[in-house]
């Protein structure tokens, strides 16, 4: 599937138990990288939120495409606590083919910020999931004129500007925030106010039937009626809704969405599936 926010395609798979990746090429990045269509060995960004197979699977075919074609090193954000693990299970893929690989994995600690580019940082939260996990918020950094300093002519701002006097306010806004699989747990924290305020928002719906429930509950995922219960908390422009439960077929899931979102949600709601 491929949609157009913001001036970005997003372009992807999610389903869960199958596979899911979000890549964003005016980004240069891919959340989640799920069995590597080929596509996205190009991509120099990988950035992983957990270690279960339909989210990571294809990361050994990216790392020996890259090392075959002589591209440099992906980066590849990963969960500090699957670093260990990561690591040993490319040595054994290298091992069984007799080959060296090389590669670069970036372990990530919570609550972490740094700079992307120019023009984002990164921040990473604490996610709610069965292994250790991370979700990815990136942040849109521009200046702003201070309050002071508005309805001055150009003139007086260049004035300004070589006086040395600093003009503006640096800002950063939650632009995308990628979930990844979990519970509410991080959308329910008052310090990660920056996920249900980020423009767009990709999150998890992996169930959406009332008999499900207590399965999303123990499988640590995200049930539709905790979306719609807190319907009046989403600030975000678009909520991307992803990784539904095979159990369900596509013209279902739109159809009873469709049936029981409230207004609120359906103007902001894309049902990625």
């Amino acid at each position: 599937m491929k949609v157009e926010l913001e001036n970005i395609i997003i372009e992807g798979f999610s389903r869960s138990t199958i596979e899911t990746y979000f890549y964003i090429k005016d980004l240069h990045l891919s959340f989640d990288i799920g069995k590597c269509p080929f596509h996205l060995v190009s991509v120099p960004n990988i950035f992983l939120s957990h270690m279960h197979g339909d989210h990571c699977i294809g990361l050994y075919y990216y790392i020996s495409h890259r090392n075959l074609a002589k591209m440099p090193l992906g980066k590849i954000y990963i969960p500090e606590g699957a670093l260990e693990d990561l690591n040993n299970l490319i040595k054994s893929f290298s091992k069984l083919e007799h080959s060296n690989r090389t590669y670069e994995l970036t372990p990530l600690k919570e609550d972490i910020e740094f700079e992307y580019n120019r023009v984002y940082n990164v921040r990473t939260f604490s996610t709610d999931h069965r292994i250790p996990s991370l979700g990815y918020t990136f942040f849109y950094k521009k200046s702003k004129l201070k309050e002071e300093f508005l309805g001055l002519s150009q003139k007086e701002i260049v004035k300004l500007k070589n006086e040395g006097i600093e003009i503006t306010n640096k800002i950063k806004e939650p632009f995308i925030t990628y979930l990844g699989d979990s519970t509410f747990k991080p959308l329910d924290n008052k310090d990660y106010d920056f996920i249900k305020k980020s423009k767009i928002l990709i999150m998890e719906c992996t169930f959406i039937l009332p008999e499900h429930y207590e399965e999303a509950t123990l499988r640590k995922h995200i049930h539709i009626q905790d979306i719609i219960n807190r319907k009046d908390q989403f600030q975000n422009k678009y909520i991307i809704l992803s990784h539904f439960s095979m159990r369900y077929e596509s013209s279902f899931i739109h159809s009873y969405l469709n049936k029981i979102l409230p207004k609120e949600l359906k103007e902001k709601v894309i049902i990625f599936v």
